[in-house]
C-alpha cells in the first residue's frame, strides 16, 4: 500500500516538479511569467469552476470556522516559539510566516487530485466519487490561505509597516477573490453557464493547474538555497510539520 501511494501520488508530483527544476537550471525559465499565469489565469479558473459546481452543505461553514481556529492557535504557537528563542523582529516575522502559511496551491491541490483519483478512492466502475468533495474542502483551505497570506503574511514580513487599509486593498486586488465570489453567486442563483463559449476555455485553464503549479514550484526550488541544519530552519520545520498538524488534529 505504501509503495502504491508513493508511485501513484508522490512520484507524479516529483516528476513535474523535477521537470521545472531541471529546465530552469538548463534554460533559466521566466519565473515571473509562470507565476503570473498561475496567479491571474489558472488558479482563478480552477477556483471559479469548482466553486460554481460545489454543492454547499451545513459542513461548509464548519470548514471555514475550523480554518480560522487552526490559524489563530498556530499563530499563538508561533508567538510562543519566538518568545522562547528571543528572536529579533525580522527573524520572528520570517519564522511566523513559515509556520502559518503553507503551499496549498502549488502542492496541496495536486496532492488532493492525485490521492482521490487513485485506489482506494475509486469505485467499482473506476470513477472518483470522493474527488469532488475533497477538492471542495481544498478550495476553502486554498482561498483562506491566499487571503491570510496576502494580508497577515505581508503585514508580518513588513514588521507591521502595512496598514490595515493597505492589507484590505491587497486582498481585493487578488483575482481569486472575484473568481470565488462570481462562482458562488452563479452557483446560488442556479445559472447554467456550461453551454457558453467561455466554459471550455475555463475548463482547460483549470485543468492546467497541476502542471503549471508543480512546474513553477520546481523552478522556485532550483533558485532556493538550501540550509537544512540552521536553528531557525529546524524550528520552522518543527512548527510547520509537527505543531501545525498537531493543532489541526486536536481541533478535529
Amino acid at each position: 500500500m505504501i509503495l502504491h501511494i508513493f508511485m501513484t501520488t508522490i512520484m507524479p508530483i516529483l516528476v513535474m516538479a523535477v521537470a521545472g527544476f531541471v529546465l530552469d537550471r538548463r534554460f533559466q525559465m521566466d519565473l515571473d511569467t509562470l507565476s503570473k499565469i498561475n496567479f491571474y489565469i489558472v488558479c482563478p479558473a480552477f477556483l471559479f469552476i469548482n466553486t460554481y459546481q460545489y454543492r454547499f452543505s451545513d459542513s461548509t461553514l464548519d470548514l471555514v470556522n475550523l480554518n480560522i481556529v487552526i490559524f489563530v492557535l498556530t499563530l499563538i504557537g508561533a508567538l510562543v516559539l519566538e518568545r522562547l528563542l528571543r528572536m529579533t523582529p525580522e527573524r520572528a516575522g520570517i519564522l511566523r510566516n513559515s509556520i502559518l502559511f503553507n503551499n496549498c496551491g502549488n502542492i496541496g491541490v495536486p496532492l488532493i487530485i492525485f490521492i482521490y483519483s487513485n485506489t482506494p478512492y475509486l469505485d467499482v466502475a473506476g470513477s472518483t466519487p470522493w474527488l469532488q468533495a475533497a477538492i471542495a474542502v481544498q478550495i476553502i483551505v486554498f482561498a483562506f490561505q491566499n487571503i491570510v497570506t496576502n494580508s497577515f503574511g505581508f503585514y508580518f514580513a513588513g514588521k507591521g509597516q502595512l496598514s490595515s487599509r493597505d492589507a484590505v486593498k491587497l486582498v481585493f486586488s487578488m483575482p481569486i477573490i472575484y473568481a470565488v465570489i462570481l462562482g458562488l453567486g452563479l452557483n446560488q442563483a442556479n445559472i447554467d453557464i456550461t453551454h457558453l463559449f467561455i466554459w471550455p476555455a475555463l475548463e482547460n485553464f483549470s485543468n492546467a493547474l497541476v502542471m503549471i503549479a508543480l512546474f513553477t514550484l520546481g523552478v522556485q526550488l532550483s533558485r532556493t538555497p538550501f540550509q537544512f541544519f540552521k536553528r531557525d530552519v529546524l524550528v520552522a520545520s518543527f512548527g510547520r510539520l509537527v505543531m501545525g498538524p498537531g493543532i489541526a488534529l486536536v481541533c478535529l
